[in-house]
């Protein structure tokens, strides 16, 4: 498997995945999604409502259902 934080797909010198990714999640990273078309709409009139981006209404939706996991989770 390939090592998306090392782009020749190197592993960390120990060899330690759980410590490497622990790493890399400290700061922000980038993904792309696709969502329904109900979802972006939704996305989008909150968004103006607010008068945020829609890419920030999106990463503070997703951390508050990333948030709602854990708490579920622990």
């Amino acid at each position: 498997m390939r090592n998306r934080n090392f782009p020749s797909g190197e592993t960390a010198p120990d060899g330690n995945e759980q410590e490497r990714l622990g790493n890399a999640s400290r700061k922000p990273q980038r993904i792309t999604i696709t969502v329904s078309h109900y979802v972006h709409e939704a996305l989008v009139e909150e968004s103006l409502t607010q008068g945020r981006s829609l890419s920030n209404l999106a990463s503070f939706w997703l951390e508050q259902q990333a948030e709602l996991a854990r708490r579920r989770s622990s």
